[in-house]
């Protein structure tokens, strides 16, 4: 990786660039995760930042509390005794 991407601020300015791309957005910032090390923290700072809907979310909780029903995310909820 070049030297300049090592800086915080210049990654963060073109993560933010290629994310509000509107043809393409998150998806180009994605494989960046996959890419190296370096760009992994930065790269899904950026991706959970701003979510339209809570379904990633709710999505990373134990997979008791949650199921998908008729391609909804339903919530599960239980109560205890």
């Amino acid at each position: 990786m070049h030297h300049c991407l090592r800086i915080a601020e210049i990654l963060t300015m073109i993560l933010h660039y290629l994310v509000e791309d509107a043809s393409r957005g998150a998806r180009q910032v994605l494989p960046l995760v996959k890419t190296c090390k370096a760009l992994y923290e930065p790269a899904l700072d950026i991706l959970w930042r701003d979510l339209d809907i809570l379904a990633p979310l709710v999505m990373c909780l134990p997979g008791d509390a949650w199921k998908i029903k008729n391609k909804l995310l339903v919530w599960i909820f239980i109560q205890s005794i």
